[in-house]
């Protein structure tokens, strides 16, 4: 039987969400249920952190770009990449649709002299990758919990952050919490139908 709260959850990024979890449910393979119960927490966590006092926005990435590496994990269990180029990975397989939200959404700012000259504002999808991995190291490694901030959904927001490699680059967040939030499930929804698809559900 399909599972109510993650229906509830999933129902408004998939109009399928019932089959989709039901399909993973019957399974003897649990891996794409596993994927889905990730896709439900992460996000759940990240939402959370906002009621412990002088956290930050930057937290609430980490939850999300975690939810990455750990997907990919399942989906390719044998990998040997490195951590980054997991997320990298994950990215690039299952970005889709989503590409130009980050494209548009999570940019250089013109503020910053690499957006006037050659490199332009928009990032690469690696540069991208680079800076949320850079991002979420830092909370890891360091503590480091006040580079970043989302958009409000009426002002853009600019932050500067420094690089595993030690350097500094200011970019603008023209996206909300909520947004963020809805591109890495939709994301995580992807890899899931990925999987199923090499258990042979048809979807």
């Amino acid at each position: 039987m399909p599972i109510p709260e993650l229906i509830t959850f999933f129902r408004p990024f998939a109009e399928d969400a019932e089959r989709l979890i039901a399909e993973a449910d019957s399974l003897e393979d649990k891996t794409a249920l596993r994927m889905l119960y990730d896709i439900f927490r992460f996000p759940q966590y990240a939402d959370k952190i906002q009621e412990v006092p002088r956290s930050t926005e930057q937290i609430q990435m980490f939850f999300l770009v975690t939810l990455c590496e750990a997907l990919y994990n399942l989906y390719e269990p044998e990998n040997t990449l490195g951590s980054k180029k997991r997320v990298n990975a994950f990215f690039e397989a299952f970005v889709g649709d989503d590409a130009d939200f980050f494209k548009y959404k999570f940019q250089r700012s013109i503020m910053d002299d690499e957006c006037l000259g050659d490199k332009g504002c928009h990032l690469t999808p690696d540069e991208l990758v680079t800076v949320l991995y850079d991002l979420r190291c830092s909370f890891t490694h360091e503590g480091v919990n006040t580079e970043m901030q989302f958009s409000d959904g009426e002002y853009d927001t600019m932050c500067t952050i420094t690089h595993q490699d030690g350097k500094e680059t200011t970019y603008e967040l023209k996206a909300t919490y909520e947004d963020f939030r809805s591109a890495f499930i939709r994301m995580g929804l992807r890899c899931v139908r990925a999987q199923l698809a090499t258990q042979g559900a048809n979807l």
